[in-house]
């Protein structure tokens, strides 16, 4: 039956669904169907809210109500004023029959004016005042005695019991169905038997466990040959606990017992039986027995021996050591039954080594002190070697001495100490490829042994600091060995004879002396030192000095070693000068092995001593012969006679300034010569050099010739346009540079040749100078851009002007 709705009702629900269209409002879920959420987050009925009338935040006036969501005097269609809403007291729950009767029940509805209960929905029953949802299926093992209606749930009743069934189902009581059983038991049509218990038996093992529906199942192990005992968890992890008659358990396998008796030297312990086999234990061993026999450990006997024994009652004896001794032969070899027999050779007289095979065919292998074995004789040991030669090996008990030629000509000097100065045959690397070569020695200076590998004309280019041969392994005039001042001379053995000091000796022709300089030097070879760079030593300027007769060198740098090379000026032995207070353009040397033009020095020089630009005695270019020996005493310790051997260098510390008193007191100081006596130092400043500081660690550290504030003497200082000459204060003359075009001048030392200089001073406008140009007098080097035009004295190749003070000079 179709329900009539009250007759404003259709109109209300209109308004609503209106409000909620063309007014704003929202209806959200949580809201009832009636009702819309307003900014206040409440739900509102819109028909008759007098605070929210039609649409939310519209308000009636003091005195109206809302009705069908419309604010108005007073209520029609049939409604009733409640609390400002206009409600119908014939259907509202809230104000049934009355303003303010609310229908409490859950499922309450207000019908003419009356509260009264609604009837409930399919799939649920009164309960009460409220309905209830329906219980779900009966449980398991129970069946539905009657269905859930209006009025009252469904019931259910329980199976008839099926004993150890845990899923069961029934539609009656006794039509009961079982579809699973508990553990230790399988389902058997409709009944739940129990599971065997027993383990599956010996040899065999399960193969599937008892479970729901069948019992366990059992499979045969993989057969293990003769075990009388077997288990498996599968088919092929079988298990051997027991073997049959006549075999043993081995690991997991029934093997045969041995037949065999025991192997020779052992007996039977212990038969075989189900778990092992036989056991031999060993015979008391007999030495070197090879074929033993016993029942017991201790009742052993032997039947044969080892090679090298032989059987002695019921023991292997050893053989006799393996050959005769010395000086006899065998006549018999040791057998099974009986020891070697050895029989005496003829005797060799001094023979303390002699074998033989019969009485008579002896050989002498080593002889007696002072004798040596020659074919079958002991012969007495030869006398000296021949003179010029040393004992190559010495005489032993079987070879006689030999001799040969001595490495150098210490070796030679030491093994023959009355040899006298001369020439001798030298072989370096002994029997080395490397061919012996003739070589004058020094047998006499300085503890003797000294020799002489290079002789080179200071007047010829051979041996020039850029010559190959410095660096090279060719001889040159290997014929021309002799000590003289003639020919030059480089031998084989620069390139392979050891030495630990060096003699450099100069052969002036000037007063025909020859004067030397003793050098410690560790080097394999002079190859192997002119091939190694720069290797500095501190003998000082007056050491090298000493080579000539009258040298000069300039005040300064004082670079001396070996291959001392700066700014195109090099010496392969000695030392460069120069007149500036540092090493960048010498134009002074002192050496062996030199070439170099700076300033005017003679570039072919190859050896003694060229000075220009400033030397200390002078301009000088004067060739000298060279002579370059070597000694290599073993340990670097020499026999010195009576003087002491410091590196290699025979001194007498009495009275050398350089090992006075000991090998490592040096006497003298920077610029400071030193003298030795009775082995005691006392230092004076060379000339020209004074001691200026007051501190004796600076040694004579001022340059009394060029120092302008102590000139000729400490403290004895120039005036303004004044420079030090020589150790005298002389005026500096004016240079005036007549500059028009504002030209940027430089000036410098007239010797030095390139760009790279610092200069002194410039002028960039017409000017006077006063050029302080050390010991270069009034000689000026200028340079500028474009050169000069005129007043220069020389423009050299680049652009630079040479010009002598007092002078003017136009820049262009």
């Amino acid at each position: 039956m179709r329900m009539a709705l009250p007759p404003n009702t259709v109109s209300v629900l209109m308004f609503v669904i209106g409000a909620l269209s063309g007014c704003g409002g929202s209806a959200f879920p949580d809201c009832a169907a009636s009702t819309v959420e307003c900014s206040d987050s409440k739900c509102h009925d819109l028909r008759n809210d007098p605070s929210n009338c039609g649409a939310c935040g519209k308000t009636c006036a003091a005195g109206e109500v809302c009705g069908s969501g419309v604010c108005a005097a007073r209520c029609t269609g049939g409604t009733s004023a409640c609390n400002g809403s206009c409600v119908d007291i014939a259907t509202d729950v809230n104000n049934c029959g009355a303003c303010g009767n609310v229908c409490s029940n859950a499922n309450g509805v207000c019908v003419g004016g009356s509260c009264a209960v609604a009837p409930c929905a399919a799939g649920s029953f009164l309960n009460g005042n409220s309905c209830q949802a329906c219980s779900s299926a009966c449980g398991a093992g129970q069946f539905q005695t009657a269905g859930c209606s209006a009025a009252a749930d469904r019931t259910c009743e329980s199976c008839t019991a099926i004993p150890n069934c845990t899923a069961q189902t029934c539609t009656t009581s006794s039509n009961q169905i079982c579809t699973a059983c508990s553990a230790g038991f399988y389902l058997s049509g409709d009944h739940c038997v129990a599971c065997a218990t027993s383990a599956c038996p010996s040899g065999q093992y399960e193969t599937a466990a008892c479970s729901a529906t069948a019992d366990r199942t059992c499979g045969s192990c993989t057969a293990i040959p003769n075990c009388a005992a077997e288990t498996c968890t599968t088919s092929a992890d079988q298990v051997c606990s027991a073997c049959g008659s006549g075999s043993y358990l081995s690991g997991n396998a029934c093997v045969a017992c041995s037949t065999s008796a025991c192997p020779s030297g052992q007996y039977e312990t212990v038969a075989c039986s189900a778990i092992a086999d036989r056991v031999c234990g060993a015979c008391t061993a007999i030495t070197n027995c090879t074929a033993e026999t016993c029942t017991t450990s201790s009742d052993q006997v032997c039947s044969a021996c080892s090679s090298g024994s032989y059987l002695s009652g019921n023991a292997c004896v050893a053989c006799s050591t393996t050959a005769c001794p010395s000086g006899q032969y065998q006549t018999a070899a040791c057998s099974a039954v009986a020891d070697r027999v050895c029989g005496a050779c003829t005797a060799i007289t001094n023979c303390t080594a002699e074998t033989c095979t019969t009485s008579s065919d002896q050989v002498c292998s080593a002889c007696s002190s002072g004798k040596y074995p020659s074919g079958n004789s002991c012969l007495a040991c030869s006398g000296a070697c021949p003179s010029g030669e040393v004992q190559t090996t010495a005489c032993s008990s079987t070879a006689d001495r030999t001799c040969g030629p001595a490495t150098d000509c210490y070796a030679l000097h030491v093994a023959s100490p009355l040899l006298t100065d001369g020439s001798y045959t030298l072989d370096p690397d002994g029997s080395g490829g490397a061919d012996p070569f003739q070589a004058y020695c020094d047998m006499t200076t300085n503890g003797g042994g000294w020799t002489l590998l290079m002789k080179v004309d200071g007047k010829q280019t051979t041996f020039t600091y850029s010559s190959a041969y410095w660096t090279n392994n060719i001889s040159y005039q290997p014929t021309q060995y002799a000590y003289d001042t003639v020919n030059e001379t480089k031998l084989s053995g620069f390139n392979n004879m050891p030495l630990n000091a060096m003699r450099v000796g100069m052969y002036d022709p000037t007063d025909g002396n020859t004067r030397w300089l003793e050098v410690p030097r560790v080097n394999s070879s002079l190859g192997e030192l002119f091939t190694s760079g720069y290797q500095a030593t501190s003998f000082g300027r007056l050491a090298w000095e000493g080579l000539m007769s009258s040298p000069s060198l300039q005040p300064n740098c004082n670079q001396e070693g070996f291959n001392t090379t700066s700014n195109d000026v090099h010496v392969r032995i000695g030392i460069l000068s120069n007149q500036e207070n540092d090493c960048n353009t010498p134009d002074s040397r002192i050496g062996i092995g030199t070439n170099g033009s700076n300033c005017g020095q003679n570039n072919n020089t190859s050896s003694g001593n060229e000075a220009y630009c400033g030397g200390d005695h002078g301009d000088r270019s004067k060739p000298a012969f060279g002579y370059v020996m070597v000694r290599d005493c073993p340990g670097g310790v020499c026999d010195c006679g009576g003087l002491t051997s410091c590196n290699a260098v025979c001194v007498d510390i009495q009275s050398n300034v350089k090992s006075c008193g000991s090998c490592t007191n040096s006497c003298g100081s920077q610029n400071a010569a030193g003298t030795c006596t009775n082995g005691t130092c006392t230092e004076v400043c060379d000339t020209g050099f004074g001691n200026c500081d007051n501190n004796p660690s600076t040694g004579c550290e001022t340059n009394l010739n060029n120092d302008v504030a102590n000139c000729g003497a400490c403290g004895a200082a120039c005036g303004e346009h004044q420079t030090c000459d020589w150790g005298v204060c002389a005026d500096i003359q004016p240079l005036t540079i007549i500059n028009p075009n504002g030209r940027t001048v430089e000036y410098l030392p007239r010797n030095i040749g390139n760009w790279s200089d610092t200069p002194e001073g410039t002028c960039t406008t017409d000017c006077v100078v006063y050029p302080k140009v050390g010991n270069m007098g009034n000689h000026i080097r200028l340079r500028a851009p474009n050169g000069f035009a005129s007043g220069c004295g020389q423009i050299n190749s680049m652009g630079q002007c040479y010009v002598s003070t007092p002078a003017t000079i136009v820049v262009n």
